[in-house]
C-alpha cells in the first residue's frame, strides 16, 4: 500500500468498524478522502456489530491505497466465508448479524474470502509506524511474536503498558492499535506516549474514528446507535467480550 506514504496524497487510520458502513462513509466524507489519491489503513474487525459488513467490504475495495489489517473478529468471520461455520461462541459475540446480513447477498461470499485472505496480521511502514489489531508481545519487536493468533488478534498488553512507558520506541516511532474501546476514557482517539488507540467504541454507543497520520486531524461519525436506531449493535449481545 501506500507508495504515496512521502507524497501528496494523505494516509488515514481506521479500525474496528464492526459492520457500521453509515458511520465509514460519514468519516470518508468528513475527511474529504480522496479514494484514487489518499491511503487507509484499516486496523482490522469489519464484522460483528452491525448490519452492513458486505457494504463495509465492498467500499473498502474501491479504495485504491489500502492496507487491511485482520482482527479478532474477521478470524471468526473468515472461517465462515471459507467453511461456512457458525460456532456459537462466535454467533453471541456478534457474529449472527454477520450471517443474517450475508443471507441476501450469497453472491459476495467468494470476493468477500478473497478480501479477508489477503488482510495482513501487522504493517510498518516506511516511517516506522506500526499498526496492528489488538497488539503484540511488547517485550519483543512484533515480527518475533509466538504467538500471532494471540498476539496481532487478542492481546492487549501494549494497551496496558502505553499507560506507563512508551512501547519500543527505539523501533516505532508510533503504534497504532484497535480492539480495546476507549468509550469509558476518551471518546476521541487516545494517545499514550507513543501509542495511539483507536477504538472508541463504534460496536457499542460510541462514534467510529479516521485519523490522519501525519498531521494528527481526526474525524469521527456520528453515534453509531444513532445511525442504525432499530439495530442493538454489540450492546446487545449476551456472554460479551470485544
Amino acid at each position: 500500500m501506500p507508495e504515496n506514504n512521502s507524497g501528496p496524497g494523505k494516509i488515514f487510520v481506521m479500525g474496528d468498524v464492526h459492520g457500521a458502513h453509515k458511520a465509514m462513509v460519514q468519516c470518508l466524507d468528513r475527511s474529504e478522502f480522496d479514494y484514487q489519491n489518499d491511503g487507509l489503513i484499516f486496523l482490522g474487525d469489519v464484522a460483528d456489530g452491525w448490519s452492513e459488513v458486505p457494504e463495509c467490504i465492498e467500499e473498502f475495495r474501491k479504495i485504491r491505497l489500502r492496507v487491511i489489517l485482520k482482527g479478532n473478529h474477521d478470524v471468526w468471520f473468515e472461517k465462515f466465508l471459507r467453511y461456512g461455520e457458525e460456532p456459537e461462541h462466535w454467533l453471541v459475540q456478534g457474529g449472527m448479524i454477520t450471517v443474517r446480513a450475508y443471507r441476501d447477498k450469497p453472491h459476495l461470499l467468494m470476493s468477500h474470502l478473497t478480501f479477508m485472505e489477503s488482510a495482513l496480521p501487522y504493517y510498518l511502514d516506511p516511517d516506522n509506524r506500526l499498526f496492528v489489531h489488538a497488539g503484540f508481545n511488547p517485550d519483543k519487536p512484533v515480527d518475533q511474536t509466538d504467538n500471532p493468533a494471540e498476539d496481532y488478534f487478542w492481546t492487549r498488553e501494549v494497551y496496558k503498558r502505553s499507560f506507563v512507558a512508551p512501547v519500543m520506541p527505539e523501533l516505532y516511532q508510533e503504534i497504532y492499535i484497535g480492539h480495546t474501546p476507549t468509550r469509558n476514557l476518551s471518546a476521541i482517539p487516545l494517545k499514550n506516549n507513543n501509542v495511539w488507540l483507536m477504538d472508541q467504541g463504534a460496536a457499542w454507543d460510541g462514534r467510529l474514528s479516521m485519523l490522519n497520520v501525519r498531521t494528527k486531524e481526526f474525524f469521527q461519525s456520528d453515534p453509531v446507535k444513532v445511525l442504525y436506531p432499530d439495530e442493538p449493535g454489540r450492546a446487545g449481545l449476551l456472554g460479551l467480550s470485544f
